[in-house]
């Protein structure tokens, strides 16, 4: 019941690998606009995750399932990469929030694909 075939592992993994890349221009561009963003850039981080998860879920015929979930989280960590490596070397308060919204990606992104 829940197999997963090749040829959704492949649909699935192309759709995050592309909605990665496509969310990390799509972020940049906002957070270039937004420089502090303050609590927008909570809602940002939220609405990316949304995004990738929902691109691997039409990508997959709306399948839900762990191995999905992990397919979305990879999306997310390819997107947000630029933001969390900086981030994970800059001590300020701003990189904390910086992790944060990674998490909050990360935490979207899962639940859209949950079982």
């Amino acid at each position: 019941m829940f197999q997963v075939s090749r040829e959704y592992y492949v649909k699935g993994i192309a759709a995050a690998a592309v909605a990665g890349l496509a969310g990390a221009i799509a972020l940049e561009v906002v957070l270039r606009f937004i420089p502090g963003g303050g609590f927008l850039f909570f809602f940002v981080m939220a609405g990316l995750g949304y995004a990738i998860g929902e691109g691997v879920g039409c990508a997959v015929n709306r399948r839900r399932g762990r191995h999905y979930q992990y397919m979305a989280i990879g999306g997310v960590l390819l997107a947000t990469a630029p933001i969390a490596l900086i981030s994970l070397f800059v001590l300020p308060i701003g990189a904390l929030v910086n992790l944060i919204g990674v998490g909050i990606a990360l935490s979207v992104a899962w639940q859209r694909r949950a079982t």
